[in-house]
């Protein structure tokens, strides 16, 4: 018999944990010159959309890649992100708690590499987002979220999928935001639109 507090987490991750998770264009990437990258990227999509197969060999792929280059902020990103998509996957509450914080971990790594880097704070800000509240990392998302604003907002001339990435984020923000800062995250949003259109 497991616990109410275990099947909620079984239910809510099984269920609702959907990660939305995109990359940014290659060529904007810390990690455009790590073989496989983009290939770990498509498979770390397909099993965003549930196969279960794309996601073992994202997972492989990608802890090959993390050896590698243990020093890469993205594959660190990515890491954690599949770990996080094995935990919703998973079938067994031990399993599930065992992928979530790893995946968690993974991503702190990588936001303490590359603190600025907008490809980790855009993985880790969808995949604290999705996960259930006990984690206690809805705070820590909108931290990610606002410091995807600055970067973007300091972003001379943002390409059109780095603005497009931000409507959702922008549309977390004002949700949440008051005052000074929901004017600006609406102007924010505004720009994002225009440059994604």
């Amino acid at each position: 018999m497991i616990s109410c507090r275990a099947a909620f987490f079984m239910r809510f991750l099984g269920a609702a944990m959907a990660l939305h998770v995109v990359a940014a264009n290659p060529s904007e990437t810390y990690a455009e010159n790590v073989p496989g990258f983009d290939d770990a990227i498509a498979l770390h999509n397909d099993a965003r959309d549930g196969n279960s197969r794309a996601l073992k060999k994202a997972v492989g792929l990608l802890e090959r890649l993390r050896e590698e280059h243990p020093g890469n902020a993205e594959v660190a990103a990515y890491l954690g992100s599949v770990y996080a998509i094995s935990a919703r996957d998973g079938r067994n509450v031990v399993g599930k708690m065992r992928n979530a914080n790893r995946g968690l971990r993974e991503l702190d790594r990588a936001a303490e590499l590359e603190p600025g880097n907008f490809t980790v704070r855009m993985v880790r800000a969808h995949v604290q987002m999705s996960l259930p509240a006990m984690f206690l990392r809805q705070d820590d998302a909108i931290e990610d979220m606002r410091v995807l604003h600055e970067i973007f907002t300091a972003t001379p001339a943002p390409s059109p999928g780095m603005a497009g990435q931000m409507v959702p984020i922008y549309d977390a923000l004002i949700k949440q935001a008051d005052g000074p800062d929901r004017k600006n995250f609406a102007e924010g949003r505004e720009r994002a639109l225009r440059i994604a259109s």
